[in-house]
């Protein structure tokens, strides 16, 4: 996190010997050297694990989702994060393993003014899931056709009209928000990520098929602007081979590896999602964030290398947490357009002021501002701009 390769060294004598920095983990450590001791309760993270004794240990416990260990389910077999007590639920509200590294980093330059300078600085990260990558277009005849009776029988007219328009290419479709999404993130991002779902149809994945010519030639073309990731299905990480069959239909499309993922719904499993994602190549990982609210799901807005808990192992699989998804702002906290500019920027601040990642999620619907989502186009532009490096 400071920008330093540290190397882990459970050889006494040669890290007696070693002449630079040492930091010791353990009990009884050297006089001489930057010490802190683990807390006795850090296998099982029940208290007194507390961050001020042993921020490593706490750190450790919130990066491994440890703290999500138990918690009931919500309807999506997501842990329900409203459950969480104590100083995890307060970890949430800030990204606390940041302070902790950097007070932590604070002590040690004080103690051994040989510790190099850390390197760490803000960045903008704007990353967007295409749930659906058209409204209108590539559909199959009989659900068009029983949208467009639902329209007469409701009175959308208005929409009815727009359908027949765009279908007869008379209109754009208006999930079709590629070039306002590259003139935003050109200008303010530092980096940007979509996501495509590709999965068959279900009731919970409704993206049109890349199959569908318009679609896989949009595919190829955001490749050349964005970096490209998966959108595994909503039951990817329950059902054997799925993720594996809708990244090698991505792959077919773009005609590249694809290194990228965020799970569907932010439906996985600890450690099985992210085991499969490791070995079908994925090396960062993007669905560590709350999906009906704001924050710090694992305490840090910085990226941070997976860690098995299960196998006792560092994997090759980096996780990049989010802080700010539109959905979460408009349906799990109810605000409004303005409401929610102000609450992402506030989020955006917080990791600002400590050199952090910010990472926000949006989907098309948002972006178009159209039908229920009128009002949200002003959104991403206005969060993007506040939250610029």
């Amino acid at each position: 996190m400071m920008g330093r390769e540290l190397v882990e060294e459970t050889d006494r004598q040669r890290f007696d010997a070693h002449q630079g920095p040492r930091l010791y983990y353990g009990e009884d450590g050297p006089a001489d050297v930057f010490v802190l001791t683990p807390s006795p309760t850090l296998d099982t993270g029940l208290p007194p694990l507390d961050p001020q004794v042993d921020p490593l240990g706490a750190a450790f416990h919130l990066l491994t989702l440890a703290h999500e260990t138990g918690l009931p389910e919500d309807e999506h077999g997501r842990p329900d994060h409203e459950q969480l007590q104590g100083w995890t639920l307060a970890a949430m509200e800030r990204p606390v393993v940041d302070e902790w590294a950097l007070a932590l980093d604070d002590a040690w330059s004080r103690q051994d003014h040989r510790l190099p300078p850390r390197r760490r600085s803000y960045t903008q990260v704007v990353t967007l899931d295409l749930d659906n990558g058209f409204k209108y277009l590539g559909r199959p005849w009989w659900r068009t056709l029983g949208s467009a009776a639902r329209d007469v029988l409701n009175g959308r007219f208005r929409e009815l009209g727009e359908r027949r328009a765009v279908l007869m290419g008379q209109a754009e479709d208006p999930y079709v928000i590629d070039e306002l999404f590259e003139q935003v993130t050109s200008r303010y991002a530092d980096r940007t990520v979509v996501n495509l779902l590709v999965a068959e149809r279900g009731r919970h994945d409704h993206a049109v098929p890349l199959a569908f010519p318009p679609m896989a030639e949009r595919a190829r073309a955001l490749a050349h602007r964005h970096a490209i990731g998966l959108h595994p299905s909503y039951a990817s990480s329950e059902v054997s081979g799925a993720t594996a069959r809708e990244k090698s239909r991505l792959e077919a499309v773009i005609g590249s590896s694809v290194k990228v993922s965020r799970q569907h719904f932010l439906r996985f499993k600890v450690p099985g999602t992210f085991v499969e994602l490791e070995g079908l190549g994925i090396r960062e990982e993007h669905s560590l964030g709350f999906s009906r609210r704001t924050g710090f799901r694992c305490g840090t807005c910085t990226p941070f290398p997976w860690y098995d808990r299960k196998n006792e192992r560092r994997t090759e699989l980096e996780c990049w947490p989010f802080q700010v998804m539109d959905s979460a702002l408009a349906y799990g906290m109810r605000l409004g357009p303005e409401a929610a500019i102000e609450e992402a920027l506030r989020l955006a601040g917080a990791v600002r002021q400590i050199g952090g990642t910010f990472v926000s999620v949006w989907h098309e619907r948002f972006i178009s501002g159209h039908g229920r989502e009128a009002g949200w186009e002003v959104v991403l532009p206005r969060v993007a701009e506040g939250a610029a490096p």
